[in-house]
C-alpha cells in the first residue's frame, strides 16, 4: 500500500525538525527531530478502501533514526478487508527527542488490494513545538534603578511611582537570556531605556531633590501655582512651528523580523514600527517615538527556537534586549509568579 505523507507547513519554516514523504511500500521515517527535543502537532487524513482475506493493521511508531529500531507505538488502527470505505483521522501533539522519528507501517494479506481514494489528499500538517523555557529577565524598576546607579556611581537613586506600579509588568532579557546562556546579560543606555518607556507611557526624565525621576509627562505639568500676569493689551499669538507633526513613527524595531517574514508568521507581527501620518500639511515635520527593544513574539520565539542546544553566543539577536508583558499571579499565600502574556 503506498500513502505519500506529504507536510504541509500551514504556519512557516520547521525549526529542527526534518520532514518527507513516506511510501509505505518503502518505510521510512517522514519526520525527525535532528537537534534537541521538539514536539510535532501530528494531523492524519487518509481515505481508503481495502478487500482479502484477513484485515489490515496500520501503526504509528517512533523510531531511531541511526537504525530504524523501534521505540514505541504512538497510535494503531485495525481495519476488516470487506470492501468497504475506511478511514484514518488522527490529531495529536508527539514528542521527539534528538534522532527519533515518526513511521507509518501496516500488515496485510498477500491476497487484499488497498485502493486510496482519489480525492483524498493524505497529508500530515504538522507545528514544530517547543518546551516552555523560564528565562531569567529584569523588571522594569529594577533595571532602571541600575541603569541610574551606573551613570552616577551609586551616588543617586533612581525613583519612579511608573515603574513601580505598573500592571502587567515589562519584564525585560537579551537574546543571550532567552537562549538560556549562562553568562548572559542586558547590554543598554538610559538614552534607550528612556525612548522605550517614553513609546510605551508618555514619561519624562526630571531632577526632585537631587532624585532622577521618571514619571508620565502629565505628572511634570504643575498648574496648582498660576502666575497671574495682569492686563495685556494687543495680544499675539505665535504657534510653536517645532511642534507640528506632519507625520510619526511607533513602535518596535523590523529588522528582526526578517527572518520570520521568510515565513507567513512574521507578515502578522504587530510589535513593529507603525507609520501613521497627520492633518498637517504646512510642514514636514516627522516625529520618531520607535524604540530599539525587541517585542516580537515570533521575531523572540524564532531566537528560542534557533538556539536549541547551542551554548555560545554567535547569535545576530545575542545583545538585543527583549521586553515581555507579564501578569503577576498568586501560587500561595505568600508567592507570586509572573506570566508572560
Amino acid at each position: 500500500m503506498s500513502i505519500p505523507i506529504v507536510f504541509v507547513n500551514k504556519e512557516g519554516d520547521q525549526v529542527n525538525v526534518l520532514n518527507q514523504s513516506q511510501d509505505i511500500l518503502a518505510p521510512t521515517p517522514f519526520a525527525e527531530s535532528v537537534k534537541g527535543t521538539n514536539t510535532l502537532d501530528i494531523n492524519v487524513l487518509i481515505k481508503f478502501q481495502s478487500s482479502g482475506s484477513v484485515g489490515i493493521h496500520i501503526t504509528l511508531n517512533k523510531v531511531r533514526i541511526s537504525d530504524g529500531s523501534f521505540i514505541s507505538n504512538v497510535q494503531f488502527w485495525d481495519f476488516a478487508n470487506n470492501g468497504v470505505d475506511n478511514e484514518i483521522n488522527f490529531h495529536q501533539d508527539v514528542t521527539l527527542n534528538e534522532g527519533e522519528g515518526l513511521l507509518f507501517s501496516y500488515v496485510n494479506s498477500p491476497d487484499s488490494s488497498t485502493t486510496i481514494f482519489s480525492d483524498t489528499k493524505p497529508v500530515v500538517k504538522s507545528t514544530t513545538k517547543l518546551a516552555s523555557t523560564f528565562v531569567k529577565c529584569l523588571k522594569a524598576i529594577d533595571l532602571y534603578k541600575k541603569l541610574v546607579a551606573k551613570i552616577t556611581g551609586g551616588k543617586y537613586p533612581g525613583v519612579s511611582t511608573l515603574l513601580e506600579t505598573m500592571d502587567p509588568f515589562c519584564l525585560f532579557s537579551s537574546g543571550d537570556g532567552v537562549r538560556l546562556i549562562p553568562s548572559a546579560f542586558i547590554k543598554t543606555s538610559i538614552s534607550d531605556f528612556f525612548a522605550f518607556i517614553n513609546m510605551r507611557f508618555n514619561a519624562a526624565l526630571g531632577i526632585i531633590n537631587g532624585e532622577l525621576r521618571l514619571e508620565k509627562k502629565s505628572f511634570w505639568a504643575n498648574d496648582s501655582n498660576i502666575i497671574p500676569l495682569g492686563e495685556v493689551s494687543k495680544l499675539k499669538t505665535t504657534s510653536l512651528s517645532s511642534y507640528f507633526i506632519s507625520s510619526f513613527s511607533i513602535g518596535y524595531p523590523n529588522k528582526l523580523d526578517n527572518a520570520a517574514l521568510g515565513n507567513i508568521n512574521g507578515k502578522y507581527e504587530f510589535c513593529m514600527t507603525q507609520q501613521y501620518s497627520t492633518p498637517v500639511k504646512r510642514v514636514n515635520q516627522p516625529l520618531d517615538l520607535t524604540c530599539k527593544y525587541v517585542a516580537g513574539m515570533y521575531a523572540i520565539e524564532n531566537t528560542r527556537l534557533n538556539s536549541q542546544g547551542k551554548s555560545k553566543t554567535d547569535g545576530d539577536t545575542d545583545n538585543h534586549v527583549m521586553v515581555f508583558n507579564a501578569l503577576a499571579e498568586p501560587i500561595c499565600p505568600t508567592t507570586t509568579q509572573l506570566q508572560i502574556i
